[in-house]
């Protein structure tokens, strides 16, 4: 994936609501997963100006998921 830490604070994030179970922490969880896609978006809007980006995201096709997104 091109933003491995990224996964890392989903995988993280999914630990904490399966060990602390609640609305309130799916909610907040959601928003938090949200800004996180929006904050990948707006990155590879600025790192699309550097080819040396360009070809790594040629090279990697998935930004978060594996064969998913």
């Amino acid at each position: 994936v091109r933003h491995p830490i990224y996964l890392g604070y989903v995988v993280a994030n999914l630990g904490y609501l399966a060990e602390n179970p609640s609305s309130g922490n799916a909610v907040v969880i959601f928003v938090a997963t949200l800004a996180q896609l929006m904050r990948i978006g707006c990155e590879e809007e600025v790192l699309s100006r550097d080819p040396a980006y360009v070809a790594y995201r040629d090279r990697v096709q998935r930004r978060l998921v594996p064969h998913v997104y």
